[in-house]
């Protein structure tokens, strides 16, 4: 058990690095991909539709990689992440069409099934118990600088240069994070290896916690996908400008809360802190069609995301406390794999919504989501914060 503080710093730094550049990244394409998509000749359905064939190689490999995170962990699946990560954005510079996008969408998605599992697991499996929610607090701000100055640079470059130029940078930002992985050491896992085995105990906490976040991810998932079309269709704004949003609305809102969420969910029972997250969602999201203006559009999409990423530490915590310290990546895997089958089924809900029955019906399914979202935290009971 006895780790320096070096060896933990090398472990946390090397995370760090790779998370930046991972999530920079993403978020260059991401709030733009259906816009990339609808360049490429895509209807609204068929956006949707490839955005969920994303989320569903996500959603299938999620287990998979929560078990390779338990076997092997650390470096090498970062940098295995970071390499693969890079193939998308190089074969997009050659595509024509949306349909010849399809093998490569699906490519885009494996990264991020090997690398998430692992950054749970090895800060949980390099936190003590008792400060185990600032350390998510603090490790989680390694996601607000990509979700910050991503969406800026990839609408000023999309804008300014084309999609090629949005591609090329990707490729950078691969390289840039995985030179600095690939000179830390790696070091061993602080526990010795145990048989892996399914705990029954966990069976019912588990799935009361991923039948919360499965609702809450279906409620965004709904309405984040088609917030680029509907920010620039509906409010008539420029690619800069949903850069802009998207920042503001998803990186300066977690850059905020992360430490300060971490501090709540110590001083206040999690499951609280969980329920503050959504308690408001199915009214602030009902209201964004009700208005015009993009200042208040910006505001209640704000105030959503504020909340819920203050919850972020303590879900975290609430979900990672009650697990067996051997299947760690196991169960991250499932519980990851149900958001992403949410996040599968969310968008193609948002786009058909949006594509049939008008701009303001996705706003309104993710208030209903939301709100049996509520309505199942109070079957959530982890056996150590009960």
């Amino acid at each position: 058990m006895g780790l320096s503080p070096l060896a933990l710093s090398r472990e946390l730094l090397s995370l760090f690095i790779a998370t930046v550049a991972i999530n920079l990244a993403a978020n260059i394409i991401g709030p733009f991909f259906p816009l990339y998509f609808q360049s490429l000749g895509a209807p609204v359905v068929v956006v949707g539709l490839l955005v969920s064939m994303v989320n569903l190689v996500q959603a299938v490999l999620r287990i998979p990689g929560g078990l390779i995170a338990d076997r092997f962990g650390g470096k090498w699946v970062i940098v295995t992440s970071l390499a693969v990560s890079m193939l998308p954005p190089i074969a997009f510079l050659f595509i024509t069409h949306w349909q010849q996008s399809i093998t490569w969408v699906l490519i885009y998605g494996i990264p991020f099934s090997l690398f998430l599992p692992v950054w749970n697991v090895t800060i949980a499996n390099y936190s003590e118990a008792h400060h185990r929610a600032r350390v998510f607090g603090l490790m989680n701000m390694a996601w607000p600088i990509g979700t910050i100055i991503g969406p800026v640079i990839g609408g000023l470059l999309a804008e300014s240069l084309g999609w090629y130029a949005v591609m090329y940078s990707l490729i950078i930002t691969y390289v840039l994070g995985l030179v600095p992985v690939l000179l830390i050491s790696p070091r061993r896992r602080r526990f010795e290896e145990m048989p892996f085995k399914i705990d029954r105990s966990t069976i019912k906490p588990l799935a009361f916690f991923s039948l919360f976040q499965f609702l809450a991810s279906v409620g965004f998932g709904v309405i984040n996908t088609i917030l680029s079309i509907y920010i620039s269709g509906v409010l008539g704004t420029t690619k800069e400008i949903v850069g802009i949003f998207w920042a503001l609305c998803f990186g300066v809102t977690f850059l905020l809360t992360q430490i300060p969420g971490g501090r709540l969910a110590e001083r206040l029972s999690p499951r609280r802190v969980l329920a503050l997250g959504v308690v408001a969602a199915p009214f602030l999201s009902a209201a964004m069609p009700l208005t015009r203006n993009l200042i208040i559009f910006l505001a209640l999409n704000a105030a959503l995301n504020t909340l819920w990423n203050l919850s972020i530490p303590a879900g975290n915590v609430l979900f990672l406390d009650f697990l067996p310290e051997n299947g760690r990546g196991f169960y991250t895997g499932v519980m990851q794999a149900t958001v992403m089958i949410a996040w599968t089924i969310g968008p193609s809900i948002g786009t058909l919504l949006y594509d049939r029955y008008g701009p303001a019906s996705p706003f309104y399914a993710t208030a209903i989501f939301f709100t049996l979202a509520t309505l199942s935290i109070g079957q959530i009971r982890a056996r150590s914060l009960t």
